[in-house]
């Protein structure tokens, strides 16, 4: 047997750093005589003479990092080395700062504003200007400090109005006061439209609440999968011809005519935004009013999507007749994965193989009015649209999905177009 009396002993190397709690926060030492505070003032949390929001965390061990190489590096040091730095001394900290900041904000911070801080990062992943607004806290504003504590929504549309609002007149603070009537530019019902902004579901974004303008609401939704098919549908441009069938819709029946389509993912309450979204712009798609119901809309979607009737005009073209093609390097773009599509043929395949409606494109591209091209980058498939002056329309994986063959095959057609550096035009899908 090995004598373990004999082993060395193993010795962690000591840190160069110590910390340690000073009233109203506490004191990062690092060896040669270096110091700096992290103290609570006001609303932020000050990092030497930087501010940093309560719970930004990682932001605040970041700043730590960055103030220690202020004062190490004298000399000129480039952009990545200095991240670098910062970066292993932030490793270096992280852990070790963690229980000083909790005693900072659980037991320093008073309980209102912690509050406050910590509800914010949960629905923005961030700080909020209108949390270190020193009249906030007042008796005047208590009832914008309730909605904030209580509403999701309320939260996310004062952390967007800050980039309006935040010096000019009216403030800030007024505005938060009116952050339901900022939703409701269309509502039929206030008292629905009150409900369904009370029931609204965490990890919603700003962009996905913002919808509401759009919606005619004349009853309470309060089903996470039927507001979240609303929001989704709402940014649909066939929105205003569907709408009343959405609204009037349950999860229920948005679940049962999911598992109709074969190909989709099936929905629960508690499904993903993507997998909702995919599901309801696939049933918006139908380019046609229709007066039953969620259902009935869905199944009459499937049938439009997957039978070429919906395309007589199409169907008299020959599937050999050739499709004009822009003037581009078509060798260059073959030998990377994009290959324009020739015939009428090539489109109406590409529609069966990606399960999208391409195919009703077929009429356009033989007039010239679009020209499109399959992608493939990094196993992934694409469909992508230009206009007849080389712009990218819209980008699409199979059944209208995103994926990086979108992104990749816009940039190299924006490239190859000489169009680099245009902004992407709203896609509508195939």
């Amino acid at each position: 047997m090995v004598d373990m009396t004999d082993m060395p002993e193993v010795v962690k190397p000591k840190s160069k750093y110590t910390l340690t709690d000073v009233p109203g926060g506490f004191l990062v030492q690092r060896e040669g005589g270096l110091e700096v505070g992290v103290t609570y003032g006001d609303t932020y949390l000050h990092v030497g003479t930087r501010n940093v929001g309560l719970y930004q965390y990682p932001q605040l061990v970041n700043e730590v990092g960055d103030w220690f190489m202020d004062q190490i590096v004298s000399g000129y040091l480039n952009k990545r080395k200095r991240e670098e730095g910062t970066e292993m001394i932030a490793r270096a900290l992280s852990k070790r700062m963690k229980p000083h900041w909790e005693r900072i904000v659980k037991e320093i911070v008073p309980a209102d504003v912690s509050e406050l801080a910590r509800l914010m990062w949960s629905s923005v992943h961030g700080d909020a200007d209108i949390l270190h607004r020193p009249e906030l806290y007042t008796d005047e504003y208590k009832h914008v400090r309730g909605d904030l504590k209580k509403y999701h929504a309320c939260r996310l549309i004062v952390k967007k109005e800050e980039n309006i609002y935040s010096i000019e007149v009216p403030s800030l603070l007024e505005r938060a006061k009116l952050w339901r009537q900022l939703y409701a530019a269309n509502v039929v019902s206030p008292k629905a439209f009150n409900k369904t902004l009370d029931a609204m579901p965490r990890a919603l974004s700003f962009h996905s609440i913002d919808q509401l303008v759009n919606v005619h609401l004349d009853q309470p939704i309060t089903n996470r999968l039927h507001m979240i098919a609303v929001l989704c549908g709402a940014e649909h441009f066939h929105w205003y011809m569907h709408e009343p069938i959405v609204l009037h819709a349950t999860g229920d029946m948005i679940r049962e005519a999911c598992t109709r389509v074969e190909w989709m993912r099936p929905l629960k309450t508690t499904s993903r935004t993507r997998d909702i979204k995919d599901f309801i712009q696939f049933v918006l798609d139908y380019p046609a009013p229709f007066n039953g119901d969620f259902l009935g809309l869905a199944r009459r979607s499937q049938e439009w999507h997957g039978d070429n009737q919906r395309l007589p005009e199409e169907a008299r073209l020959s599937a050999d007749e050739k499709l004009p093609l822009l003037t581009l390097d078509y060798e260059a773009l073959a030998a990377e994965g994009i290959e324009p599509l020739r015939t009428v043929g090539d489109v109406v395949q590409e529609g069966d193989t990606m399960h999208h409606c391409v195919a009703s494109y077929a009429r356009r591209a033989h007039r010239g009015h679009s020209f499109l091209f399959h992608v493939e980058h990094e196993k992934e498939k694409a469909t992508i649209e230009l206009s007849p002056a080389g712009f990218v329309q819209q980008a699409y994986g199979p059944r209208n999905t995103i994926n990086k063959a979108c992104q990749w095959g816009t940039d190299k057609l924006r490239q190859a177009a000489k169009h680099p550096d245009l902004a992407v035009v709203p896609a509508i899908p195939f």
